[in-house]
This record gives C-alpha cells, structure tokens and sequence, in this order.
C-alpha cells in the first residue's frame, strides 16, 4: 500500500473541479492505496478578499460544495510524506489563473515520486511572459509528466519539455459510469423530459439550439450553474446545485447542450446526444477530446459539434486505455 496525495484544485466550488478530482482519487484507491487530497490553496487564488468573502458571504451552493468535499474526499495534510505526488489534473498550468504562484511544487510537501496527471495549460498558445513562467520551474523533477490536451503537449514540446497525452481522471470510468452512482444518487433533483444547458458563458448559438431542441421534441430547457450565474434562456434554472446535481441533470437529460469541458466529458460517460459549441477561450479543450475520441459528429462553420452515436468508440477505449496504463505504472 502507498500513500499517494494529489494536488489540484480542491477548494474551487466547479463542478468539474472537484469530479476531476474525485476520479483520480477514486482511480488511485486501487490496491488499497491511502489517497490524499492534500490540503493547500494557491495564494493568487484565495487572497485575503476571497477568504473573508468564505466567512460572511458563504452562500448555500457554497456550503453545499463543503459537505461534497467532507462526503467524497480524505484531506491530507502538506506537511505529511507521500510516496507519490500527483499534481492535477484540471488547469494547474494555466498561467492566466496561477499567475507566479507555484502551487504545485510547494517545499514543504515532501515525497518520494512526482508526477503530473493530466494537467491543462487551458491554451494553445503562450505570450513571452508566460514562457518564462514556464522556463523558471524545474521540470526536471518529474518522474512522468502528462497532460490533458495535444494542444498542452506541442506547448510543452516547444520549451524543451516532455510530456504524454492522457485522458481526464473522469474519463477513467468512461465504461464504469456507475462509479459515480454515490453521488449521482443523492441529488434530489427530479425532472421529466428535458434538455440540459450547461453554459460557462453567454452563447446565442446555445440559446438557438436548446431552442430548436424544446421545439423539436416538447422538452423543457432545465439549466445550472457552479456559480448561480444563469448565462442561457431557460424553462427552469436550478439554484445552488452541486457536484451530485449536475451528475444527477447530465445522467437523466433527454439531450445535452453545453459549452463546457466537463460538460461534454460527462456527456461521453452517460452516453448522452449533446450539442457543444466551442468555448470562446477555453475551446481547444473541447475539440482535443472530440478529435481525440474517434466518436463520429456533426460539425458547422459556427463551432458546434453534435455526438448522438457513441458505437464506434473504439479510439476512445484506447485513448483511455493507455492512460491508465501510464497511471498505473506509477500508482
């Protein structure tokens, strides 16, 4: 048995956020393994404001999101020795959110091997700022280094460091959705016939195919948000959901219609018919795991793809396949 801690976004009240991270520890159980999310928040994310607005504006969803982390999660502490460091998965490398913050590599963290798993730049492309952002921190520690997108990987090629494709944690159960029974299953959310919009940012294109879709077939348009933002018109917008509520309306959705990463992942687990249109900055993450999956589509000129037939998945199986051999290698 190893002890294994992960370091990641877990203090981001995100769906995706707080999945990704579920997977991979869910993942690294395995063998009886003691799986840690450590507990330590970037300093250029949970400054002085963010911190007191935790304190006296915590809003319901924002509890809600605490008792996912107590329910789903073990914490481990930084000061504690790992036989094996995890960093990611999930936007650890984004210089737009880290900024200087070295998060991942913090010295009081001490263990024996480290890796990345997945980790996301968030972009394909970075200024001279951020190259050099890159080209201070020693890569050279890393036992294995993999990241989330090909987009990720030719960045990386092109300052001199290694890296291998790999799947996102939540992509580990793509043939196992029942993994996530545990948290499907206590959302109370309940609804008949409906289509789901996950929106990260205002789109027309969203509004005019769930539009077309309720119009189509007599569907509701249900919606939510991690952060109660309603971006897209809608029959109903569910206040303060958490992570068991967006399991819970992807799994049991009719079509889904998204322009969010996790949204089409998990729309890929569930096997469900969904419409994305690509993010206005954080598209390639999309388009990489729809180029990567094999899983035929449905294109336009105005960047929505649309799955409804996941038969020839074959690539996708080993796509995910030879992530987990990697991962498993080391765990």
């Amino acid at each position: 048995m190893k002890k294994i801690g992960i370091l990641t976004f877990f203090e981001a009240d995100n769906y995706g956020a707080l999945l990704q991270c579920y997977a991979l520890r869910r993942y690294c159980m395995k063998l009886n393994n003691d799986v840690r999310v450590i507990d330590y928040r970037s300093k250029q994310m949970f400054t002085w404001k963010h911190r007191l607005k935790n304190i006296f504006v915590k809003t319901l969803q924002n509890k809600k999101f605490d008792m996912n982390r107590k329910n789903f999660f073990k914490v481990g502490n930084k000061n504690d020795y790992y036989d094996l460091l995890i960093i990611g998965s999930d936007q650890v490398w984004n210089p737009s959110i880290i900024k200087g913050d070295n998060f991942w590599l913090d010295p009081k963290i001490k263990y024996n091997r480290l890796i990345s798993y997945a980790a996301s730049l968030g972009k394909s492309k970075l200024d001279e700022e951020e190259k050099i952002f890159f080209s201070n921190n020693d890569f050279s520690k890393y036992n294995l280094i993999t990241v989330r997108e090909k987009s990720g990987h030719d960045v990386l090629k092109k300052l001199g460091i290694n890296s291998e494709i790999v799947c996102d944690p939540t992509l580990l159960f793509y043939d196992e959705p029942n993994a996530y029974d545990e948290i499907v299953n206590q959302s109370k959310v309940v609804e008949n016939d409906y289509v789901y919009v996950y929106s990260l940012e205002k789109s027309k294109d969203i509004d005019e195919i769930s539009n077309m879709i309720a119009n189509k077939y007599g569907y509701k348009i249900e919606s939510s948000h991690p952060g109660n933002g309603n971006t897209q018109k809608c029959d109903e917008f569910f206040q303060d959901t958490d992570i068991c509520d967006f399991l819970c309306l992807i799994k049991n959705a009719k079509i889904v219609v998204t322009n969010s990463f996790h949204g089409l992942a998990f729309s890929y687990i569930f096997r469900k018919e969904v419409y994305c249109v690509t993010h206005t900055k954080l598209g390639s993450r999309q388009t990489d795991l729809i180029n990567t999956s094999g899983v035929k589509y449905e294109y336009d000129n105005h960047g929505q793809y649309h799955i409804s037939n996941y038969e020839n998945d074959e690539k996708m199986k080993e796509y995910i396949k030879k992530s987990k051999i990697l991962l498993d290698e080391q765990i």
